[in-house]
């Protein structure tokens, strides 16, 4: 992540953002970085240096990173945040997004190619972002077929490390979101009836026009969403209001998901790492154990060959007004 927009050296600092939005790069400048939800670019993205790829089309055309891939490109697939993986699985496959687990393809072979034959090497930042919004909306459908789809991005990363044993992973979350706990009786059956988001639903409830909203929730939102025997009371529950927090309950009931809060939990996350040969036995000594946060920069600078006080001292040269304000 590269915080603010007027800082020294932002020009040609990126190569690629294979995963942000329409809107991202429209919208008035305050930060950037790679991930799958909307945030501001900040000038960054210009017909005249940068390949764009908005549809399912020009992505396959970048062939896994293959292809004939110029640095630097962008791909805009949304007007917002890209979609939960569950709904995107819905899309028609001629439209649809490319997977994080795709993108993330594309993204470590048209770097490694564009970088393999020099002496620096490429740091690339993937954030499975929507884990933390289905956990917001404790909505556990969308937030296994997320968590899912990252599992899938590991996946892609440690093969391509075991064929590249000079790169490195770290994998890890800023924070727990939701407190979600399994009491007993948790049956997580139930989700595997599920078709779309809280997110999706909601829109195509808010978006109904007909006369008979009642029969609307039984025979299309509710099964949707997995949930095939709703009680009256759920029924008229989401008719009473605050649809997407009762849309969560059903299925949460069901399968026995306790979500204790809405926002961001303090209990410790656990940090993956991944390497092969003397670079993962360098990892193992210096990364396995509990760590405080600023230890992984701390990594990272140490295994690219960088020094964070010489960055530092460059990015503060000509004062810190670029540094945003809280």
């Amino acid at each position: 992540m590269i915080e603010g927009s007027s800082r020294p050296g932002a020009p040609g600092i990126i190569d690629e953002l294979p995963v942000v939005s329409r809107l991202s790069a429209t919208r008035a400048p305050t930060r950037t970085t790679i991930l799958s939800q909307t945030r501001p670019l900040p000038g960054l993205v210009s017909p005249r240096d940068t390949r764009q790829t908005t549809n399912r089309s020009a992505f396959d055309d970048l062939d896994k990173g293959l292809g004939d891939i110029r640095l630097r490109y962008v791909g805009l697939f949304s007007d917002g945040d890209l979609n939960y993986e569950i709904d995107r699985q819905q899309q028609p496959e001629a439209d649809r997004e490319p997977s994080l687990a795709e993108m993330t393809t594309a993204a470590l072979s048209s770097l490694h190619r564009a970088s393999h034959c020099k002496d620096k090497g490429y740091f690339i930042m993937i954030e499975a972002s929507r884990i933390d919004h289905a956990s917001h909306a404790y909505d556990s459908v969308a937030h296994l077929w997320d968590v899912l789809e990252y599992n899938n991005v590991v996946n892609v990363v440690t093969k391509w490390i075991d064929e590249h044993p000079d790169t490195a992973m770290l994998s890890v979350a800023d924070h727990e979101t939701g407190g979600l706990t399994f009491p007993s009786g948790y049956d997580p059956r139930p989700l595997a009836a599920a078709k779309h988001s809280i997110a999706y639903l909601t829109e195509l409830w808010n978006d109904y026009n007909g006369n008979d909203r009642r029969g609307f929730l039984r025979n299309e939102i509710l099964p949707a969403y997995g949930v095939n025997d709703a009680t009256d009371a759920e029924v008229e529950a989401l008719l009473a209001g605050d649809f997407a927090a009762n849309l969560a309950k059903p299925m949460n009931k069901r399968t026995g998901h306790a979500w204790s809060t809405c926002g961001h939990s303090a209990v410790d996350t656990t940090l993956y790492a991944y390497g092969a040969e003397d670079m993962g036995d360098q990892l193992i000594i210096d990364m396995a154990g509990a760590h405080n946060n600023t230890e992984l920069p701390k990594y990272i600078a140490k295994a690219l060959k960088v020094s964070l006080e010489e960055v530092t001292e460059l990015l503060r040269a000509n004062g810190t007004d670029w540094i945003p304000r809280v």
